[in-house]
């Protein structure tokens, strides 16, 4: 089978996107995947592990986006499946959440983007080719320019810088996940 790659390969992570009452919620982290998916209002719309970013004025979109693409699938991305992020959440291991709050009530930490850049570094800088199946597809540069972990951290930034209505947060590992889902509703309003 033939594929291409994505024209915004630059701009995929390694994160989630779940709606949480109405709201698009962009995740990194540690257990993303089923705490978004329990907290989720519309869980068929969610994303997993292969998000693309795109910028239309002051606010992000996401969409999935797997960078190597069918080459039969000629309309890519489907804009009808944009999702607006208006919160960006970092999961907390249960040893980081232990070592922030020790005895005291486990709650939602606000942050600023940098913060939320600087916890979420391992999911925003994660090479966008971890088996080397783009790497012939690219020329060096290119193909550099994509796999760099600085130059996809900056980017990122680059991406999220003045998005309007953002909300960056920290959410602690809970007793349980649907303990931790049910703190996430009770935040996204």
């Amino acid at each position: 089978m033939e594929f291409f790659i994505s024209q915004n390969a630059k701009n995929v992570y390694y994160a989630d996107v779940h709606i949480i009452n109405g709201k698009g919620c962009f995740f990194t982290g540690s257990g993303k995947s089923e705490c978004g998916r329990l907290a989720s209002s519309n869980p068929e719309k969610s994303i997993y592990d292969s998000v693309g970013l795109t910028r239309i004025g002051q606010e992000l979109f996401a969409y999935y986006d797997p960078i190597m693409i069918p080459a039969m699938n000629k309309k890519f991305p489907d804009t009808n499946s944009l999702i607006k992020i208006e919160n960006f959440i970092f999961c907390f291991t249960d040893q980081s959440t232990e070592s922030i709050f020790k005895d005291n009530k486990k709650e939602i930490l606000e942050c600023g983007s940098n913060e939320f850049v600087q916890i979420s570094k391992f999911n925003i800088c994660l090479t966008a080719d971890p088996l080397g199946l783009i790497k012939g597809k690219l020329g060096d540069d290119e193909y550099y320019d994509l796999i760099d972990e600085n130059k996809r951290g900056f980017r990122f930034i680059e991406t999220i810088d003045g998005v309007i209505n953002a909300k960056y947060i920290g959410l602690p590992w809970m007793d349980s996940i649907e303990e931790k889902a049910k703190l996430l509703q009770q935040t996204i309003v």
